[in-house]
This record gives C-alpha cells, structure tokens and sequence, in this order.
C-alpha cells in the first residue's frame, strides 16, 4: 500500500503498489494543492481514472456525506480514522 500526497506520486503502481491510498493529500507542505480541512475529492477521482489498483479514499472524511462521495468516485475503500479516533480535534476541542 501507498500512501499519496498529489497525483503524480500514482508512479507507486508501476513500482508494484498493490493498492493506493490519498492519505498524505493536504499534509505534505509544498505538494498538495487539496483544501486544509477538506478531503481531496479531486484526487480521488483522478487516480481511479488512470490506476489499475485500488484506489482507497483517507484524509479528512469527517461525515457520512463526505465518505458517500468518495464511494461515488470510485474508491475501492472509505478510511476514517480521526474524526472517529480523535473526535475532540476535528470538534475543535483541544
């Protein structure tokens, strides 16, 4: 598994990624172009257009709707982690 910033970084496929995921889009200062609080919806779709592997959808899905859409463009799996994890973050609450 790969794990992305921008979609350039799909090369990972070629050098036998099984599967990739948009998990660094929006967190690797100088390379992303995604929205700081929003998931990369662009590059997603993107990615599930040109890759042959799985394309699995991480990064700021912080509601059902967000997730939905994800499935919608094609990805392969929706991960959720802080909003589930670390609820009190996304909250504002720290």
């Amino acid at each position: 598994m790969a794990d992305i910033a921008t979609y350039e970084e799909r090369n990972c496929e070629a050098a036998g990624a099984h599967c990739l995921s948009t998990t660094l889009s929006g967190y690797t200062p100088g390379l992303s172009t995604s929205p700081k609080d929003k998931p990369d919806f662009k590059l997603l779709e993107s990615l599930v257009l040109k890759c042959k592997i799985p394309v699995i959808a991480e990064g700021k899905i912080k509601s059902p709707d967000d997730a939905a859409r994800m499935m919608q463009l094609g990805a392969h799996a929706v991960v959720i982690g802080t909003v589930i994890t670390r609820p009190r973050v996304v909250m504002g609450l720290v």
